[in-house]
């Protein structure tokens, strides 16, 4: 309509008609395109806050997952603490056998890291995640990531420690057998004092153990560096950060056994 009027006009030579109706056009183009943009900018907003708000639980269960692997290996650890003493000492009197049992059972743990990450990684592949937050909180969430995969590498890393090393049933005092009613259907006993009489048992007790330990140290970085995250998280959308729990820290091994127990 407005380009037929424009065409009348110019046919008319009706210059300040003509004027007025491109003015309209520009006008009309402008405020569309001024619409879209707003409509954009909303859309982007609304996707920006939906992001944070998922992000926020997704952090919150990083914490509980993560603290979870920290409170497993810091009670294992612990329980084998007194294990790898009675090994050394060869001294076994008054032992919780079922503990001791327990404890070298969990020796060779090295479970990978998997906390949740879809949002994240959805965030990354969508471009959204350099668009969300503050640069204090996108450095606070990739500062945690990048330590978990570092977390990854040396969880790897210990694993191909286990692989070349002996496996429990290369030892004369480690027993397996068949056992339906036990977990996986494995049983596994163990003649304490023939470990402590072995020193290549002893050896390997020794740096099993003390991957252990580093595993501990580095699931609590990853504590503090998740804690970090979901703090930065709540300083920016206004909600605490409030995990579940602090981690059950319980998992089943193999069941095991030792003599007299």
């Amino acid at each position: 309509m407005i380009l037929s009027r424009i065409i009348e006009h110019v046919k008319q030579q009706h210059w300040t008609a003509i004027f007025i109706d491109f003015l309209i056009v520009v006008i009309g183009v402008f405020i569309a395109n001024q619409v879209t943009t707003w409509k954009e900018e909303a859309g982007l907003s609304k996707r920006k806050a939906a992001a944070i708000e998922r992000l926020h639980a997704e952090g919150e269960a990083v914490i509980d997952y993560v603290a979870g692997r920290v409170q497993m290996f810091a009670e294992q650890n612990a329980m084998r603490e007194e294990a790898m003493q009675r090994l050394v000492d060869d001294d076994w009197t008054g032992a919780d056998t079922r503990k001791m049992s327990e404890a070298f059972e969990s020796i060779d743990l090295a479970p990978a890291a998997a906390p949740p990450r879809s949002v994240y990684d959805e965030l990354i592949s969508t471009g959204l995640f350099a668009e969300i937050g503050d640069a204090k909180l996108r450095d606070a969430v990739a500062d945690y990531y990048a330590y978990l995969l570092f977390l990854q590498g040396q969880i790897d890393y210990v694993r191909q420690g286990f692989a070349a090393g002996p496996e429990p049933r290369d030892f004369k005092g480690i027993t397996l057998s068949y056992d339906r009613k036990a977990f996986r259907g494995q049983r596994t006993t163990f003649d304490f004092q023939a470990l402590s009489a072995d020193p290549q048992f002893v050896g390997y007790a020794i740096t099993r153990n003390a991957d252990q330990v580093a595993q501990q140290q580095w699931w609590t970085l990853t504590l503090l560096k998740a804690k970090a995250m979901c703090a930065e998280i709540a300083r920016y959308d206004g909600r605490p950060c409030q995990p579940k729990s602090t981690g059950q820290g319980k998992e089943i091994f193999g069941t095991t056994d030792a003599p007299g127990s």
